[in-house]
């Protein structure tokens, strides 16, 4: 199995235990190596209004991501405040009593929410004190664990109770300051959850079940990173002799200092991750920060150096190129992320025209990509007099000569291509100072030709500002993919956080109910020839229930299909490759010795983007290998993932990835690969609603026939 980085500086050792668990050779960890964690917290630790709730709170869901040598306990609270003069201290509780007892050598703490209500903030000025004091409580722990603030997350509820407002302009801040004063690392849960009314229960207070499943996400992310020890900045500035100011970012130490009679800043994450990564901000330092706390968060540095006024001149390549210099000294990645916003759009594109082998990937916000639009005006955009004429006098051009200048990031693209460095644009759709048609939209068109990886996310309706989203989850996924430290979840066996049975299609209950009733049927049936895996897809050919099984009379395809085989399916609504890999790990195969196993399972992976088809074919690969080492005597059938979405759409395109990566399995004696979507499309590549329905990835009962059509044959042989 592939490790679930993509870091080439990926240090397994540091994380030996999360891969034992994954790995499909096995191995668990001895008890002497458990890693005791405790989850600190309010209701919303607890699981106070998810459905199964001791199967789906965010502190169990973190357990099952992490190694069977960790032991993850919950110690949440209902109504518990972080204030000692709140109506329900944390401070009063059994559980406090019991999670210091536990002597864990990690702690998350969730606090806060409750604070918010007036009945308890009216004792705001304690709560900085407070909060230092619960930490301190857990420092002196003979097991001195590692200690960890996860910032509330948002609530859409105002007033004398919990107030949204108050959690994020007051209660926030308060923790960010005292992250810092205590040396505590922070969790940024509030910016993930934005947007994102559909993590929430009816109350718009509490996570649900999948809400509790983006904490567990983020947090187990956090943990796993691999961190370097015994790293400092300020030491190196030191001894350099080079003075430095030191200042706070929100929550993070700020160090400014001179360089080339330039000001420089650098913001220092309280650990930072291993191979010292750094995104290098252009201008604008501060402003709209989402993407920058967010990589703080995992470990990377900030960079800023003023070039203000330059507008990525040789001048300010120049400056960048000694400021690159003096970081590689101080042992900073070969490779930033290079962030610009607006007029910074200048500066990181004709840097890294200069030096393409030292950039990781760029990520450019409204960026101005042609000096013409912006400052000079000479399109759609006002332009700004004043900035024309300075960057004119910069470059060393007139009016005239402007209108052939070709040293335009929209004009340097050619060796970025070749280096394959990944481009990111947000943009405004309805920008007016920085127009999208003279600037993005000729860098997508020009990049795409050249064969350069580049993604734009446009905001619909939106100005050149706010700059930046408020949820920077795409962006931050977009860049820990190109820096090669995004996490595949597709190979991470783990439960469904599925609720809805409703939905899903299962009549109620939950995930775990169906997990459970299919377990039970195969135990109950261990002569089943033919197993079927997947999701609702899969689901579909019975239903849940005890009609998962087929009948040697019956009249659906599927009894058809299996005729006097008895077949089962195994398919559950919403599940993803990771889900699939958890239950065939969890005994829904255990009792069972089938002669044949058809397999089609993906899709749901695409949903919200969570992974791309690179990713999903390598959950469908080591899926392949759990069932081959699992049931070595049984035929594999396995079908990519069906046709979805329109032609030339992101998700179609993820498709093709899939059945492009997972083709040579079928090389395989043991696995027949069989692609089936030309049964779903038509010849123009549009999808046919004869055998799919209207939502483009459901089919019919037509489609279920056409393709039991088509696999009688193989099973006939098989």
């Amino acid at each position: 199995m592939k490790s679930l980085f993509s870091w080439k500086l990926f240090n397994r050792s540091s994380v030996l235990c999360l891969l034992v668990l994954f790995l499909i050779v096995g191995g668990i960890c001895s008890a002497d190596q458990s890693v005791r964690v405790a989850c600190v917290g309010d209701s919303i630790t607890y699981g106070a209004t998810i459905t199964a709730r001791t199967d789906n709170c965010y502190p169990t869901q973190l357990g099952w991501r992490l190694c069977k040598g960790y032991d993850v306990r919950n110690f949440g609270v209902n109504g518990a405040t972080l204030l000692r003069q709140g109506n329900i201290p944390y401070w009063k509780t059994d559980a406090y009593q019991k999670a210091l007892a536990f002597e864990p050598q990690i702690v998350l703490i969730k606090l806060g929410t409750n604070d918010s209500k007036m009945v308890n903030w009216q004792h705001k000025g304690a709560f900085e004190k407070d909060y230092v004091d619960l930490i301190m409580s857990f420092k002196s722990l003979d097991s001195r664990p590692r200690i960890i603030l996860l910032l509330p997350v948002p609530a859409w509820t105002a007033g004398d109770t919990i107030d949204g407002g108050r959690i994020e302009r007051e209660v926030i801040p308060r923790i960010r300051k005292v992250a810092r004063q205590t040396g505590c690392e922070m969790i940024e849960l509030h910016a993930a959850f934005q947007g994102r009314k559909d993590w929430m229960d009816a109350d718009l207070v509490h996570p649900n079940s999948f809400g509790a499943e983006a904490i567990a996400n983020i947090t187990h992310e956090f943990l796993i990173t691999p961190r370097k020890k015994d790293f400092s900045f300020s030491q190196f500035l030191k001894d350099k002799g080079i003075e430095a100011e030191k200042g706070e970012f929100r929550g993070y130490d700020e160090l400014r200092f001179k360089l080339a009679n330039r000001q420089a800043r650098i913001v220092q994450p309280v650990r930072p991750a291993k191979g010292l990564p750094w995104i290098w901000r252009a201008r604008f330092f501060g402003h709209e920060p989402q993407t920058d706390l967010a990589l703080l968060e995992r470990g990377f540095h900030v960079a800023y150096i003023d070039v203000a006024n330059l507008y990525g001149s040789a001048e300010a390549v120049k400056i960048w190129d000694g400021f690159y210099d003096f970081l590689r000294q101080a042992g900073f990645s070969s490779k930033p992320v290079l962030e610009g916003m607006s007029r910074g759009g200048l500066i990181i594109y004709n840097w890294a025209a200069q030096n393409p082998d030292k950039v990781a990937a760029i990520y450019a916000d409204a960026p101005v990509c042609d000096i013409k639009s912006w400052p000079g005006g000479k399109g759609t955009g006002k332009g700004s007099a004043a900035d024309w004429q300075r960057c004119l006098k910069v470059y060393g051009i007139t009016e005239a000569t402007a209108v052939d200048f070709t040293g335009n990031p929209i004009d340097q693209l050619s060796p970025l291509a070749k280096a394959g460095i990944p481009l990111l644009h947000v943009v405004g759709q309805v920008d007016h100072v920085v127009p999208v048609a003279e600037n993005t939209d000729i860098i997508e068109k020009r990049y795409q030709k050249l064969g350069g990886p580049i993604e734009v996310i446009r905001k619909e309706g939106v100005d050149h500002h706010p700059h930046s989203l408020k949820n920077p989850t795409p962006i931050i996924n977009f860049l820990l993919k190109a820096t090669g430290r995004r996490i595949n979840r597709a190979v991470i066996p783990v439960p469904s956080a599925e609720h809805r049975g409703g939905p899903a299609g299962w009549g109620g209950g939950t995930w775990w109910g169906q997990h459970r009733q299919i377990n039970q049927l195969a135990a109950q049936n261990p002569d089943i020839e033919i197993v079927f895996l997947g999701d609702s897809i899969t689901q579909s050919w019975t239903g849940s229930g005890p009609n998962r099984l087929s009948k040697s009379q019956g009249g659906r395809a599927f009894d058809k299909l299996c005729g006097s085989r008895k077949g089962i399916s195994m398919g559950i609504s919403g599940d993803r490759t990771e889900h699939l890999l958890w239950r065939v790990q969890n005994g829904c195969l255990d009792p069972l010795n089938p002669k044949v196993i058809v397999v089609m399972i993906g899709v749901n992976n695409l949903g919200g983007h969570r992974n791309d088809g690179n990713e999903i074919a390598e959950g469908v690969q080591t899926l392949i290998a759990l069932l081959q080492k699992t049931k070595p005597d049984a035929k594999i059938v396995l079908h990519g993932c069906f046709p979805t979405g329109q032609p030339g759409t992101w998700r179609r395109k993820q498709t093709e990835i899939i059945h492009q990566q997972i083709a040579s399995l079928g090389i395989d004696r043991q696995v027949y690969y069989r692609d089936l979507r030309g049964l779903f499309l038509k010849e123009d590549g549009s999808i046919n609603f004869e055998t799919m329905r209207s939502d483009r990835v459901h089919i019919t009962g037509r489609g279920y026939q056409v393709w039991a059509d088509a696999l009688t044959p193989l099973l006939n042989e098989l």
